[in-house]
C-alpha cells in the first residue's frame, strides 16, 4: 500500500472535490438529482481516467530518466489512483443522488472521504493523525469550498 499511497491520496482527493464540484453546481439547476447524475457519472468515469492515465505517464517519465524500463509501478500507480478517484468520487456524488437533504449530505459525505484520506495516510506513513486529518481535511475542504462559491456565483449570472 505504501508504493501506492501518492496515488490513492491523488485519486482520492481529487475525486472527491471534481464530483463535489458537480452537485455544488447541479445544486443550483431545476433538475439537480438528472444532472448531477449524468454528468457526474460521465465525469467519474473520464477524469478518473484521465488522472490513471496521467499517473502511469508521470510515473513512467520519473523511471525513464531513471535508466528504469518497467512497467509495473507505473501501472499499478495509474490504477490505484483510478480507483481512489472514482471509488471516493462516488460517495458524495451517491449520496446527492439518491438523497432528499442532497447538498448537505454530499457535503458531509465528501468531508467524511477527507478524514478517511487522512485516516489512510496517517496509517501508512505513521504521521500524526490528527495533523493527517487536518491538513487533508482542511485542505480538501478550501477547494469544494471554492467549488460550491463558483457555482453560487455563476448560478446568479
Amino acid at each position: 500500500m505504501a508504493k501506492y499511497l501518492r496515488s490513492s491520496i491523488l485519486g482520492g482527493v481529487d475525486g472527491v472535490v471534481t464530483s463535489f464540484a458537480i452537485v455544488a453546481s447541479a445544486s443550483f439547476l431545476e433538475s439537480a438529482h438528472k444532472a448531477a447524475t449524468v454528468v457526474g457519472a460521465s465525469s467519474l468515469l473520464a477524469d478518473g481516467l484521465s488522472m490513471g492515465i496521467s499517473e502511469y505517464l508521470s510515473v513512467r517519465s520519473e523511471q525513464m530518466l531513471k535508466g528504469d524500463a518497467s512497467y509495473g509501478l507505473a501501472a499499478m500507480g495509474g490504477l490505484a489512483c483510478f480507483a481512489s478517484f472514482v471509488a471516493c468520487g462516488l460517495l458524495p456524488l451517491a449520496v446527492f443522488v439518491v438523497g432528499d437533504e442532497a447538498l448537505l449530505g454530499a457535503s458531509g459525505m465528501a468531508f467524511l472521504v477527507l478524514l478517511l484520506l487522512g485516516c489512510l495516510r496517517a496509517k501508512v506513513t505513521d504521521e500524526f493523525l490528527v495533523w493527517s486529518l487536518v491538513e487533508i481535511g482542511c485542505l480538501g475542504s478550501i477547494a469544494t469550498g471554492v467549488a460550491f462559491a463558483v457555482a453560487s456565483v455563476a448560478a446568479s449570472i
